[in-house]
């Protein structure tokens, strides 16, 4: 790309407005924009990873990749879909070009990258090209960081997903005990759009904002209506009040052995084993076998184990030391305040230690 170009090349930063038309578009969407009037070109350079559709066992086990993806810009808000905001990027001559380049040889790299969309989102790649940039053209960004980069990436999947509770839910699932972590460099917690522009807006390079105060409405679409689905803490509320009935009947009708509320009970406990048994079990071989970066060690593998059916026969030796051990677990996520907003984890404990309970007072009267 000859130098005298970049008088005409007009880069900026595209926000799309969050939405759940698409799974990576729960919290908004960021991408960078290079435009060229005079030579009629106009492209987005979109960080995406590869299509999800039919491949979610694939993207469990770390398989899929991602890239950076060029398109024209008519083409990329078709396939967004949604409302596009544009805020220009305030770039010296030298980091623009610097820019061109490092976007130029990401392109040709292709999908190479693992999967990741926490510590890999298209904000922290717009970080890292716009840094990379900086530092090939001699350039220095001063960042200003809020209170907000206090707190750690899980709390800040929960601050930035009111509207969402189910993916904060997979973020919770999914993500090992590191997002928890609240010393983690700054830097790599500029994760969703909402932080991105003010981040970037506060930003100065000689002096000068980084990126312009005032956007342009690129693309206007009228909202979609959100999808009505219980909220998951109705949902670990039902499977507390499944276990208490549980627990209700296991006291009431001791002797009753052959009672339809003992048959209602036994019958809620398999429901409870079958689910905890399928989410520990997803729980493990995503700990064990999984190569998604952000899939390691989660608190959810100590409480939801596929251990707990598989050596069912033997709990009379283990169940009082595992409703030791939850209760501590349970205590521990009231405290801790990176898990203060997990309040389904919490229904869930108290469930898991209310069916143990249960089940231990069934075989003492048995």
């Amino acid at each position: 790309m000859c130098h005298w170009l970049l008088y005409i090349i007009i880069p900026s930063l595209l926000i799309a407005e969050p939405d759940d038309r698409h799974f990576y578009s729960t919290y908004g969407h960021a991408a960078i924009r290079m435009q060229c009037p005079e030579l009629e070109t106009d492209f987005v350079y979109d960080y995406v990873g590869e299509h999800l559709t039919n491949r979610f066992g694939a993207y469990l086990a770390g398989n899929l990749k991602m890239g950076l993806e060029v398109l024209p810009t008519e083409d990329y808000l078709r396939r967004d879909g949604g409302t596009v905001h544009e805020y220009a990027l305030q770039l010296p001559d030298t980091m623009l070009f610097a820019l061109c380049q490092v976007l130029d040889e990401d392109y040709r790299r292709g999908y190479v990258r693992a999967y990741n969309p926490v510590t890999g989102s298209c904000c922290q790649m717009v970080v890292r090209y716009l840094d990379k940039a900086a530092k090939m053209a001699n350039e220095s960004i001063a960042y200003t960081y809020t209170d907000e980069y206090e707190l750690s990436i899980r709390e800040l999947s929960h601050l930035h997903s009111q509207d969402c509770p189910w993916t904060d839910v997979l973020y919770n699932t999914l993500g090992d005990i590191e997002l928890s972590d609240r010393s983690l460099p700054k830097r790599q917690k500029v994760l969703y759009p909402a932080q991105l522009v003010p981040f970037l807006q506060a930003a100065t390079i000689d002096a000068r904002p980084l990126l312009s105060a005032t956007d342009t409405l690129v693309q206007q679409v009228e909202s979609v209506p959100t999808r009505r689905t219980l909220h998951p803490n109705v949902v670990a509320l039902l499977f507390l009040l499944l276990t208490l009935f549980s627990f209700s009947a296991a006291v009431y009708t001791p002797s009753a052995k052959r009672s339809i509320l003992h048959t209602l009970s036994s019958f809620s406990a398999a429901v409870y084993t079958l689910f905890f048994t399928l989410l520990g079990l997803i729980e493990w071989l995503l700990w064990l076998v999984s190569d998604l970066p952000f899939t390691g060690f989660n608190l959810l593998a100590i409480a939801f184990t596929p251990w707990m059916a598989i050596f069912w026969r033997y709990r009379h030796y283990w169940a009082i030391p595992y409703v030791v051990v939850l209760i501590g677990l349970l205590v521990y996520t009231l405290l801790s305040p990176c898990m203060v907003m997990a309040s389904y984890y919490q229904l869930l404990l108290a469930a898991e230690i209310v069916f143990l309970l249960s089940c231990c007072y069934f075989w003492r009267i048995s």
